[in-house]
């Protein structure tokens, strides 16, 4: 069950559970920058779920670790980049209303799936991400909007087309 909060300062998120045990999950009532999310978890692999119901997600600071899943939620906006980098095992962007990275691209460093929604019409829809590591289209999922969307997706490593990827309405970069 998610606690809900309603905050404008640092939002603290520890757990020491093992596994499942330790998995949190919160919804927050404010738009949210990933600056004020501290997170600790145990060293075994938890499910960190944020989700932002009253606006975007600006990820302006570090958030996650690789051995972790975190999942993140804007139902009514977007989620930008900023000077964060999101770090998890398997990650989920999800604007479901909106779009990823349309400012600046969002920048992961996943070794897992990295799962991207937009809701948004046309470009407000856009999605950008920045991969710090190697990425395989097989690690990734993306859904959009029925309307056309750019989906540009950059990595510092190799970029292998090892699976299909996109649709027929999308323009990949």
């Amino acid at each position: 069950t998610a606690v809900h909060t309603d905050t404008a300062g640092t939002i603290t998120l520890s757990t020491g559970g093992v596994a499942g045990a330790g998995d949190i999950q919160i919804v927050e009532a404010q738009a949210l920058n990933t600056s004020r999310v501290v997170l600790a978890t145990d060293g075994s692999e938890q499910l960190v779920s944020i989700t932002s119901t009253a606006g975007g997600i600006t990820v302006d600071g570090n958030l996650g670790n690789s051995t972790d899943d975190l999942i993140l939620i804007a139902t009514a906006g977007d989620i930008e980049g900023g000077a964060g980098t999101l770090t998890a095992n398997d990650l989920t962007l999800d604007a479901s209303a909106g779009g990823i990275g349309l400012l600046t691209p969002v920048s992961t460093n996943t070794s897992g799936t990295l799962t991207l929604i937009s809701g948004a019409a046309a470009g407000l829809g856009n999605i950008s991400v920045s991969e710090v590591n190697a990425l395989a289209t097989s690690r990734l999922s993306v859904a959009t909007d029925v309307s056309e969307q750019l989906v540009t997706l950059a990595s510092a490593g190799t970029f292998t087309v090892d699976a299909g990827l996109g649709n027929a309405t999308d323009d990949l970069s």
